[in-house]
Formats: C-alpha cells, sequence, structure tokens
C-alpha cells in the first residue's frame, strides 16, 4: 500500500528542495494509492535533479510554479478515471494557502 502525504514545513527549517529539518514540519493533506500524483511527484522529482528513489523519508519540495503546473495537468487530464479531480485539485487549493497564508514550504514524501 502506498501512503502519500503533503507536509508543511516552517521556512526556517528547509535545507533544500529534497531535504528538510523534520522537527516542525505538519501533515496537511494525505492519499493513498494515488497513482497519479506518485507519477506526476516523481517526474517533478526527476526535473528538479533528485538522485534518490521517491519514497520513505524523500522529501520533494513543491513551489506555488509547481502546484500550477500540477493544476493546469490535472484541467487536461480530468476526465480521465485514475486523476482523482476533486481530490487532487483540493490538494493544490490546501497548498497553496500553505505556501500563501501560513509562509510555509510544502513537501511531498510517500512510503510503501
Amino acid at each position: 500500500m502506498l501512503d502519500q502525504y503533503a507536509v508543511g514545513v516552517p521556512l526556517k527549517d528547509v535545507i533544500n528542495d529534497f531535504m528538510i529539518y523534520e522537527d516542525n514540519m505538519g501533515d496537511f493533506f494525505y492519499w493513498q494509492n494515488s497513482e497519479y500524483i506518485q507519477v506526476w511527484m516523481e517526474q517533478l522529482y526527476d526535473t528538479k535533479k533528485g538522485t534518490e528513489i521517491l519514497q520513505d523519508g524523500v522529501y520533494l519540495r513543491i513551489t506555488t510554479e509547481d502546484l500550477a503546473h500540477l493544476k493546469a495537468d490535472l484541467t487536461q487530464h480530468q476526465n480521465d478515471a485514475n486523476t482523482n479531480f476533486k481530490v487532487n485539485m483540493e490538494f493544490v487549493k490546501e497548498a497553496e494557502d500553505v505556501i500563501n497564508n501560513l509562509n510555509m514550504a510544502v513537501y511531498y514524501n510517500c512510503s510503501w
């Protein structure tokens, strides 16, 4: 089973796009077995030059620019069965709120 999380991290705890100090992070969104999100995040991870496998303990920073791309991709594929459009658009909205209103960074993490 694939558990997937989005976490908010205070900006002072950001190291880079793949590493954070984990003391003050908090989960704000959870998926389970979302193939669309996993594939999308793996592609983003590769684009950002991640060097490990995106799983257990590996984090990926999601920026507002990334969220705009995700929103566009979701909109383009909203009728595809595996997109889970409504839930993933809810994630985009919540992530934008965490970044813009709470002044935190957003990271994606998953575990098998």
